[in-house]
């Protein structure tokens, strides 16, 4: 079984990915890590030498990759879902699982992030939440595609585990 984290950056997909998969003895692998892994240079380098055009395609390619594995929690870039038919391919191949975070709460972790994010750098916290919610606006219709949506705030990574696991007795 492959199941998808799909969600806006910092949402929590490559934090509590590698606890769910633990829960269920599952690999984890990030989507991100596997690009830079393969082509030896970071998402932000990459967008900003090639563009965001070409990393979708590379992406998409990756994600192409990712359905040949087996018990594996997938974390997918915040846009992955929004492109191609990336989310339907990642429906038809696995469990999709969206985590839901409002704005408040993805302008504080993107504020508190280890991982360097551009939209950080030049962004006032008033442009930065209108930001988040005009990039939520457009991605929230392929997010909500998802098979399931985690709020941690209602669920615990047991209860998810719990929900994968009655998922897929039902399929």
């Amino acid at each position: 079984m492959l199941i998808f984290l799909i969600g806006y950056m910092a949402s929590g997909k490559s934090s509590v990915g590698p606890r769910l998969a633990n829960e269920l003895g599952f690999n984890f692998v990030d989507l991100d890590d596997l690009i830079e892994e393969k082509y030896r240079v970071s998402i932000k380098d990459f967008f900003q030498k090639y563009g965001e055009n070409q990393f979708r395609i590379l992406e998409n390619r990756m994600l192409h990759q990712t359905f040949q594995l087996s018990n594996t929690v997938i974390a997918t870039g915040g846009g992955t879902a929004c492109y191609f038919d990336n989310m339907g391919l990642m429906n038809q191949h696995g469990l999709t699982i969206y985590f839901k975070q409002g704005i408040e709460e993805l302008y504080q972790r993107l504020k508190q992030s280890k991982k360097p994010r551009p939209m950080l750098s030049s962004s006032s916290e008033a442009e930065l939440k209108k930001e988040i919610q005009r990039h939520l606006n457009q991605r929230i219709p392929y997010y909500e595609k998802a098979h399931l949506i985690y709020d941690e705030h209602q669920m615990n990574i047991h209860q998810l585990a719990e929900a994968v696991l009655r998922y897929e007795n039902q399929y």
